[in-house]
């Protein structure tokens, strides 16, 4: 029996020599989509095919996790900007769709809220076009008020009670580079103020100049056909009215009040109050210039909004004249006419020589 064994270890001893001989000459073993061949010392690498397959399924199921993540995100905000889209629609044919060429060979004048509206000598026979507080002044009745801010209205609640003119309360689009369109709730005009004043709604889009999301399928800056499509509030809702007041087709469209951003936080009815807390709790300016520099990078794309306003005009509506009545920021930009109080508290004798007051 102990020899049996003995010879039964030898066996096993010579197995394991065997085995490790054989390795060393001849092994195998993977090395990711390889298989590595070791025939004494020399390596063959031959691709594994199954394992080569199945990496590439696992990085195409990658790829369509991720596809369909973003397919989920688009397929959403292509949802909310459809319904959006159907909204405006109808929201603007009720407003505005009855107004196309609606005041076709009369004359229009749109108030801003700049200071130089004080100078406003009234004229006859003319639409009036107001924005936001422009029914606070005495120099006119207005027959339309636009209103974007929720502010404006809150404050004068009672008041605009008996404000007789036909009224548009404006729902703001806020637009971010790769974000859906939405309502910002802080300056969100409330559906029961709109009941209250038996106000309009209608949409207006704040997206500047230089807002690559504004230009995707456009060839122009500013909207043509209001009755189906958000109005173009860039950096002033000014701009909101005159958008309206060209779609009636009118011989002229005054401008008066509308300074251009050349009177940041002051208006005809003085110095808003809302600017002054917010100057007084993010900007300490030193002096009228240091607000000045802080301020011309707005007043320049204000300019340009006006540039463009200009070439929208000349294209769509050519018969239509634009003047300028009292200009500060606009001064050149259109027709410019005075009156003779204006022009006696600001422009010089040498100014005052090649102008025309009305």
């Amino acid at each position: 029996m102990e020899d049996k064994s003995k010879a039964l270890g030898g066996g096993s001893s010579l197995r394991k020599f065997a085995t490790k001989f054989f390795e060393a000459i001849f092994h195998c073993k993977n090395d990711g989509i390889y298989k590595v061949i070791n025939i004494l010392g020399l390596k063959f690498r031959l691709k594994n095919k199954h394992k080569e397959l199945l990496l590439k399924l696992d990085e195409q199921n990658k790829v369509i996790n991720r596809l369909s993540q973003h397919s989920r995100k688009y397929y959403h905000i292509l949802l909310t900007q459809t319904s959006q889209a159907m909204n405006i629609y109808d929201v603007h044919k009720e407003s505005f769709g009855k107004y196309k060429n609606y005041y076709n060979g009369r004359d229009l004048v749109v108030f801003g809220n700049g200071p130089s509206l004080n100078y406003y000598k009234p004229l006859n026979n003319v639409i009036n076009i107001g924005v936001n507080l422009a029914f606070l002044s005495d120099k006119m009745k207005l027959d339309y008020l636009f209103i974007s801010e929720k502010m404006c209205v809150e404050r004068y609640l009672n008041e605009l009670d008996k404000v007789v003119a036909k009224k548009f309360y404006a729902l703001k689009i806020n637009v971010s580079s790769g974000d859906t369109p939405h309502t910002p709730i802080h300056t969100h005009i409330p559906e029961s103020y709109c009941i209250r004043h038996n106000a309009q709604r209608y949409y207006t889009i704040e997206a500047y100049p230089d807002d690559t999301f504004l230009w995707n399928n456009r060839k122009h800056y500013f909207t043509y056909k209001i009755d189906s499509q958000y109005l173009i509030h860039g950096h002033t809702i000014i701009f909101d009215p005159l958008q309206f007041a060209l779609w009636t087709s009118p011989r002229k469209i005054y401008l008066v009040g509308c300074d251009a951003g050349h009177a940041i936080g002051k208006h005809f009815y003085g110095e808003d109050k809302e600017w002054c807390k917010y100057r007084a709790k993010f900007k300490k300016f030193k002096n009228q210039d240091d607000e000045d520099k802080y301020f011309n990078p707005y007043r320049q794309q204000v300019k340009k909004c006006w540039i463009m306003l200009k070439e929208f005009a000349q294209m769509y509506y050519p018969d239509t004249e634009i003047i300028s009545i009292n200009p500060v920021g606009l001064k050149g930009n259109f027709k410019d006419i005075y009156t003779q109080e204006f022009a006696d508290n600001y422009l010089s004798q040498e100014e005052k020589k090649n102008i025309e007051i009305y």
